[in-house]
């Protein structure tokens, strides 16, 4: 189903219109004209709602309609967070971990979207590894993760988030010969081992 269809139906459903006497399929401009003249006597809060659904060309369609919707669209600061996720294709919009308001989080994000546009990091740090690396590693969800040349023990650090942060490497050891491992830390707090 298409977009327009589904937030046309949700109109529908809002507007209470009796949806027996609607024709499926309808011609998508029809149904634009209706959403056009209903999207207006909405309140701000269920077009917020409606438009978070939208993907990005329909969520700059809804930008242009008229001022309103504009003004709506602009003035929430949810939808300018999700305008901004879209657009730099970041997927992370409902990460249940980040205890960050939606402020907070579209202010990192034009940050970040300005240092990449200029290649500019806030800082840089140096990991010191006093180990012999296995070649077996890992990164996420901040977590970089290593194996030894033993294949029995795997060392992982959280990377630093700003200059005063130091890496300190810690270590999972295992009995058994490691094959490889696969780290899912930020999702699922996981981690797997194949051995054998």
């Amino acid at each position: 189903m298409d977009w327009e269809i589904v937030v046309f139906w949700a109109l529908l459903v809002y507007h209470n219109i009796l949806l027996d006497h609607v024709e499926y399929p309808f011609c998508v401009s029809c149904a634009i004209c209706i959403l056009s003249m209903m999207l207006i006597d909405l309140p701000p809060e269920i077009l917020v709602r409606i438009f978070l659904f939208l993907p990005l060309p329909g969520l700059l369609a809804c930008q242009g309609v008229n001022h309103y919707l504009s003004n709506v669209i602009s003035s929430s600061i949810e939808l300018q967070y999700a305008l901004h996720c879209k657009s730099a294709t970041q997927l992370d919009t409902d990460n249940p971990q980040c205890l960050l308001s939606f402020k907070e989080r579209l202010t990192l994000l034009l940050a970040k979207e300005a240092r990449w546009k200029e290649l500019n990091q806030r800082f840089h740090s140096t990991a010191n590894i006093s180990f012999l690396t296995s070649g077996i590693y890992d990164l996420s969800g901040g977590v970089y993760l290593l194996g030894d040349v033993s294949r029995r023990t795997l060392h992982y650090t959280y990377l630093p988030n700003d200059s005063d942060q130091k890496l300190v490497w810690k270590s999972l050891s295992t009995d058994h010969l490691i094959i490889d491992m696969g780290l899912c830390v930020h999702e699922h707090d996981l981690i797997a081992i194949v051995t054998t």
